[in-house]
């Protein structure tokens, strides 16, 4: 598991009272979902700017968010 997402996520529920017991594998599997959609929102912006602009920039940022959370 990427050591990041663990970090945010106890970032996140550290003031939560009864946060002690959410499991990591659905603090794992909530932060890809949300990483998934990020990546997914940069290739459709390309998809619609294709032909009008170098869409080059929108899929290094899927890249990026890619490596980052190795994912």
């Amino acid at each position: 598991m990427n050591e990041l997402i663990l970090n945010l996520a106890d970032k996140a529920i550290e003031d939560l009272p009864g946060a002690w017991n959410i499991p990591d594998e659905f603090c794992f599997n909530f932060a890809n979902l949300i990483i998934q959609e990020c990546v997914n929102a940069c290739l459709e912006e390309a998809e619609k700017f294709r032909g009008e602009q170098d869409i080059t920039d929108f899929k290094i940022c899927a890249m990026v968010i890619k490596e980052r959370f190795e994912v």
